[in-house]
């Protein structure tokens, strides 16, 4: 299979180069605040600047550290849940994207939609 890059179509009709993992910019940007608040040392800035809706500090850190690690080359590069039934289903029919699988809408996607919201029929609707 050819390894595609960030702006072409995964399994499940996500454009890639629209994912926040695809496009890398929420990695680029979370790297530098965590950088900017080191440097300017706002830690100490939530102490004596309170805030009507105070929030710690640490939880912000958190979870911009974890925003650092949503990268993503696409499934088709490799990336992704390696545990991605949608995934792992379009491999063994040998599809490019639900999309050209006759059974769509299967079980699998049916499930994708009731479980974690995730529209796969959307995503090729008008295709």
């Amino acid at each position: 299979m050819p390894v595609i890059n960030r702006n072409e179509i995964a399994f499940c009709g996500i454009d890639c180069g629209k994912c926040i993992k695809g496009k890398g910019e929420s990695k680029k940007k979370a790297e530098q605040i965590l950088e900017d608040m080191q440097e300017s040392r706002l830690d100490h800035w939530q102490q004596h600047e309170p805030k009507q809706e105070p929030f710690k500090y640490n939880d912000l850190k958190k979870g911009l550290k974890w925003l650092t690690s949503l990268d993503c080359s696409g499934c088709h590069a490799g990336d992704g849940n390696p545990k991605c039934a949608i995934r792992k289903c379009a491999k063994e029919k040998k599809v490019n994207t639900c999309g050209e699988c006759p059974e769509m809408p299967c079980n699998i996607v049916r499930k994708a939609k009731k479980e974690m919201s995730i529209d796969i029929e959307k995503n090729f609707k008008g295709h």
